[in-house]
């Protein structure tokens, strides 16, 4: 089965996973712009958490045989997280994609940008291929 996302910006004031029921052998086309929100309350009602070092996530991919593809950017809006930290030492960065409880899972051609914490986490997870996935992180960012 193919999903396409495609041509259009996506912004993450609600919860985005690609995991329902644990799907099998399912490709998401991905083309567009996914924005991670850059406010830290409409994070925190939409996030997944993880207990490994008080972890977030905005965005879970899993199931079997799962294939992200196509050329579109996930971008983490990290800027406007790190100049929050210092008046809140207790802000939980997310994460901004994560693989979790997935077999056989690719991204591919996938491009991420400004995180916020860790740009990926693979949590319970087996046979995770990565091919032409961009990390950017842009000069200047802390």
């Amino acid at each position: 089965m193919r999903y396409y996302y495609c041509s259009k910006t996506y912004d993450a004031q609600h919860k985005f996973e690609f995991e329902h029921d644990r799907p099998s052998e399912q490709t998401h086309q991905f083309g567009s712009l996914f924005v991670c929100a850059s406010d830290s309350g409409a994070f925190r009602q939409n996030a997944f958490f993880f207990d490994f070092q008080n972890a977030s996530t905005f965005w879970i991919l899993g199931g079997t045989g799962i294939v992200l593809d196509g050329g579109g950017t996930l971008d983490g809006t990290g800027q406007a997280w790190w100049d929050a930290l210092p008046s809140n030492s207790t802000l939980q960065r997310p994460i901004i994609l994560t693989v979790f409880e997935g077999t056989d899972v690719t991204v591919r051609h996938i491009n991420e940008v400004n995180s916020p914490f860790w740009f990926n986490l693979v949590s319970a997870a087996v046979v995770i291929v990565h091919i032409r996935h961009v990390i950017l992180c842009p000069a200047g960012v802390r």
